[in-house]
């Protein structure tokens, strides 16, 4: 092996210039690869994070209230990894210029998706409110200030963007109780349903809608989630609905197969300058295996430093142009972006 080695290093040394310009066509090669793949990869993984950084990461959920007996079996669905219930309750008492309240009583799993619009503080835990901030501004609450509520004073741990419009005469107040406190009511509840397998979230949701005792319900997807993390719905046009996810998987194919055609004529046509070495080397008693041995030593040697910093020059390039791109975006929008997923609170 050693022997091998010594031979290796003097035939690139001996032939410098020509595996230089070898070394330089794999580095660039490598380096246009790994930037699209890390590219697309940071591209999507940004966009499912924000719906479960803003939304919960939810895969269905049911808008309609359900009964307590149907709201009961989807706890103990084996396919589902958590549930979030909430209700909806309209008070006749009001704050500032409104004159009605209507108080969303959300457990923890269902308040995870209002994330994304909170201002200020943190999500309320059980016993306290969320306000949005035109409401605290009106009534002059402040964060970490109490609220009375049908005469119960709740601890205000967070302040959301306020999303009432000024013809609503309500402001919403959401409210923290706990999963068991909520079933035992025995009050109608709507469900946001993560499961604990994505790629079938279609065909269970349809088996939970036809086993519901409640009727004329509506739901909806978490769409952006769901596509994002290539979970389509059957019954969509794939090739017209996911054009883009079909592109991207076409140019991916397209460059491995580009890259792999380089490198493999790139190292024949070097080796070919060799075929006379070889041939000396076989004279004096190596075998083909020996032959064999040598070449992939040969592309281990000329390959390893430009693989490696191709690889470690595109993670950079990929971080400085998402940089870039969100430098001029929030120049441009001058604000905080809130995204709608689906049909929200």
């Amino acid at each position: 092996m050693n022997i091998f080695k010594e031979y290796i290093k003097g035939d690139i040394k001996n032939n410098r210039k020509s595996y230089n310009s070898t070394r330089i066509t794999i580095f660039l090669a490598v380096l246009i690869l790994s930037t699209f793949i890390f590219g697309v990869s940071s591209y999507f993984k940004s966009f499912m994070d924000m719906p479960v950084d803003n939304m919960g990461g939810s895969h269905f959920r049911i808008i309609s209230a359900i009964s307590s007996q149907d709201a009961n079996n989807l706890v103990s669905n084996r396919h589902i990894k958590k549930v979030g219930f909430f209700n909806t309750k309209e008070l006749e008492e009001g704050f500032g210029s409104k004159e009605q309240t209507k108080l969303f009583k959300m457990d923890d799993n269902a308040m995870s998706t209002r994330e994304f619009s909170l201002k200020e503080g943190k999500l309320p835990k059980d016993g306290q409110v969320m306000i949005s901030d035109d409401m605290a501004k009106e009534i002059g609450k402040h964060l970490g200030d109490n609220i009375e509520i049908e005469d119960k004073i709740y601890h205000i741990s967070g302040i959301y963007y306020g999303t009432t419009h000024g013809y609503q005469n309500f402001y919403n107040i959401h409210l923290n109780v706990s999963q068991k406190v909520l079933l035992e009511s025995g009050e109608e509840l709507s469900p946001f349903i993560w499961y604990k397998n994505i790629y079938r979230t279609y065909s269970l949701s349809e088996e939970i809608m036809n086993n519901l005792e409640t009727k004329d319900v509506t739901y909806g997807y978490n769409d952006l989630y769901l596509n994002r993390s290539f979970v389509f719905d059957p019954e969509k046009d794939l090739l017209k609905d996911y054009n883009s996810h079909l592109l991207v998987l076409a140019l991916f194919i397209i460059l491995i197969i580009l890259f792999y055609s380089i490198l493999v004529n790139l190292f024949l046509v070097q080796e070919s300058k060799s075929i006379i070495e070889y041939s000396k080397l076989k004279s004096i008693g190596a075998t083909n295996k020996d032959i064999s041995k040598i070449i992939r030593l040969k592309i281990i040697y000329i390959s390893q430093i430009p693989i490696a910093l191709g690889i470690f020059l595109s993670l950079g390039l990929v971080k400085i142009l998402f940089l870039i791109i969100n430098g001029v975006e929030k120049y441009f929008s001058g604000k905080k972006d809130i995204y709608s997923i689906y049909i929200c609170i």
